[in-house]
C-alpha cells in the first residue's frame, strides 16, 4: 500500500507539471571542481506544494556521485523522505539525479528508487527554475536513462520559491591554458 501511495504521489508530481514547475540556477563561472546541483525550493500549492532540497555532486563524467535529497510535505503533504544520490548527470543547465530513499517518514519506503530533473534558469530561481521527480527503477542508472529523461523534461514544474544551482565541471586542455 505504501509503495502504491508513493508511485501515485510521484506520478502526481509529473502530471502536475503541466500546470506548474520547480527549478535551479545555472552558473558558468570559472569552473567548479565537480558537477553539482544544490539548493532548496518550493513548488506552488497548485502543483502539490512542498519543500525540496538537493546537495549532489560528482566528477565530470558522473563518476563518484554523492550527496542527498530531502522532500518535506511534498505533493499535498504526502511525501517526506531523505534519499542518497546514486547517479548524477549534468548537461548544460539541467541535472538528472538518481536517488535511493534512505529514510522515510511518509509517502515513500526505504530502498525506493526516485529520479529527478532540475533545470537551472539563472537568478532568481523562483518563477524560472524547473523541477520534477518520479519513481525510478535503478538509482545507479536512472539519471542516464533516455526514457526517464524525456518524461522528466516533459513534466518539469516551475518553482515558486527558492533557487537551485546546477553547474558542470569544465575540463580544460592544459595546452590551451
Amino acid at each position: 500500500m505504501r509503495r502504491a501511495l508513493m508511485v501515485l504521489g510521484l506520478a502526481a508530481i509529473g502530471l502536475g507539471a503541466w500546470t506548474g514547475a520547480a527549478g535551479a540556477s545555472h552558473s558558468t563561472g570559472n569552473g567548479p571542481s565537480a558537477d553539482f546541483v544544490q539548493g532548496t525550493a518550493r513548488l506552488p500549492e497548485t502543483s502539490g506544494g512542498g519543500q525540496f532540497h538537493f546537495n549532489a555532486r560528482s566528477g565530470p563524467g558522473g563518476e563518484d556521485p554523492r550527496g542527498m535529497y530531502y522532500a518535506k510535505e511534498g505533493i499535498g503533504g504526502v511525501f517526506t523522505f531523505t534519499a542518497e544520490v546514486k547517479c548524477l548527470r549534468v548537461v548544460g543547465n539541467e541535472a538528472f539525479i538518481g536517488t535511493e530513499v534512505t529514510r522515510a517518514k511518509e509517502g515513500a519506503q526505504e530502498g525506493n528508487a526516485v529520479v529527478f530533473r532540475v533545470e537551472d534558469n539563472g537568478e532568481p530561481g523562483a518563477g524560472a527554475d524547473r523541477f520534477v521527480g518520479t519513481p525510478g527503477l535503478d538509482p545507479e542508472t536512472d539519471c542516464n536513462n533516455p526514457a526517464f529523461q524525456a518524461i522528466l523534461i516533459a513534466t518539469s514544474q516551475t518553482i515558486s520559491q527558492g533557487n537551485f544551482t546546477v553547474q558542470i565541471q569544465i575540463l580544460c586542455d592544459p595546452g590551451n591554458v
